[in-house]
């Protein structure tokens, strides 16, 4: 199961700061994404005209969509960043 969200990021502040758009992909799944997933985002990203992208995921990700990421402008973050991200912002919160 994923969804997949085609966003804004703003640059700043201001009004004229650059604002660049953000393919987001969030699966839920207990086997590790593979990389073909990955490559279907980088293609998302360059029909979108997208300049980064972000897949997030309950579980890992295999070796290979690591290494397919290394050059390209996808950020991955899975269930063991996901729980460090959770774990600062509770103790932000505290």
């Amino acid at each position: 199961l994923f969804r997949s969200i085609l966003g804004i990021e703003s640059g700043g502040r201001c009004k004229s700061a650059r604002k660049n758009k953000v393919v987001l992909k969030i699966l839920r799944t207990t086997d590790p994404v593979p990389d073909s997933i990955i490559r279907k985002i980088h293609e998302e990203l360059r029909a979108n005209g997208a300049v980064r992208g972000i897949c997030i995921a309950t579980s890992d990700f295999t070796p290979t969509a690591k290494a397919y990421v290394q050059s390209r402008p996808i950020d991955l973050y899975g269930k063991k960043e996901i729980a460090e991200l959770l774990k600062k912002a509770e103790t932000m919160s505290e």
